[in-house]
């Protein structure tokens, strides 16, 4: 179960700072690329999955917390591997 979509990373996050961690490989295509954002999503979710074992999953409703905790944890790890300044 996925618990964020692309909309919900939209509306925390700028759509240039998700093209320009999702848009890395040539041709460069200027969009935001799905594939490794619901990568970056799957990927946040199976970590929630984790801490969700003792409940019965798929869980009928998703709160709002779930919702923030699964963009931030897919915004982390699109910037990985990203160089910094530092």
């Amino acid at each position: 179960m996925v618990y964020a979509t692309k909309a919900d990373m939209l509306k925390r996050y700028e759509e240039q700072e998700l093209i320009q961690l999702t848009d890395y490989v040539k041709p460069f295509t200027e969009a935001i690329v799905d594939s490794v954002l619901d990568q970056a999503l799957a990927d946040a979710s199976a970590t929630i999955d984790l801490y969700l074992h003792r409940y019965d999953l798929p869980l009928a409703d998703i709160p709002p917390a779930l919702v923030n905790m699964a963009c931030l944890l897919a915004f982390y790890n699109l910037n990985r591997n990203r160089m910094t300044d530092e």
